[in-house]
């Protein structure tokens, strides 16, 4: 018992501490730095959790392999027309997308958007030559279809590019 009390008094005074040492307001991010770390991320993870909104309301998620991120870390992704996702997307457009990048021990979560693409030009420009395997006609495949994720929040952290959770400064920049 004594050895679980010491150790609360112990996490007391170093919350405390902390709670002193921080400021009230937290300090500006630099957007450049924080689209640079997150894409840098996004990059090495490669594949993301990609979560919508179900008919009961609780999140479902699932393994996507989204295109890379633009300047505005919009990212494309291909899928079926049929799909779970585009059910869940017609209905409510939120989504969340988190990619963790495990041999640097980072994260980039997306908050933002979907809007379901079915045009087949803007298709073509973003096909990716890795989803071949599962579209064999590329974007002519039956049922191909893709979703256009326009994020309006970031959350990042990775040690690498110093963005680290509180105490040491998560980054979350509002996009919008």
């Amino acid at each position: 018992m004594k050895r679980h009390t010491g150790f609360f008094a112990l996490v007391v005074i170093v919350a405390s501490q902390l709670a002193f040492a921080q400021p009230d307001t937290p300090p500006a991010l630099d957007r450049a730095k924080v689209v640079a770390a997150a894409t840098d991320v996004i990059r090495q993870a490669h594949h993301a959790t990609f979560v919508t909104i179900s008919s009961d309301k609780h999140p479902d998620a699932r393994i996507v392999t989204p295109a890379a991120p633009d300047q505005n870390l919009e990212i494309w992704i291909s899928t079926l027309k049929t799909s779970r996702k585009i059910a869940q997307l017609r209905k409510d457009p939120r989504a969340t997308m988190l990619y963790f990048d495990q041999a640097n021990m980072a994260y980039v979560t997306l908050i933002g958007k979907i809007t379901i693409v079915s045009d087949p030009a803007e298709m073509q420009k973003h096909w990716q030559a890795e989803w071949a395997p599962f579209y064999p006609d590329g974007t002519k495949s039956p049922g191909f279809i893709m979703m256009r994720f326009v994020p309006d929040r970031v959350e990042v952290v990775s040690r690498q590019h110093k963005l680290m959770p509180d105490p040491w400064g998560l980054a979350i920049l509002k996009l919008k």
